[in-house]
């Protein structure tokens, strides 16, 4: 089993992807629409 928590919300790629939006100053509220995560998990 590759992925022991199939039904996590977040993945190494779209951890990058937090980092590289928040690195661009973009508002967290914004990357949690865009990711489908709280922004608590921003």
């Amino acid at each position: 089993m590759n992925n022991p928590h199939q039904n996590a919300r977040t993945t190494v790629h779209s951890r990058a992807l937090m980092v590289a939006r928040r690195t661009e100053e973009r508002p967290v509220s914004q990357i949690a629409v865009e990711l489908g995560v709280s922004t608590r998990t921003v």
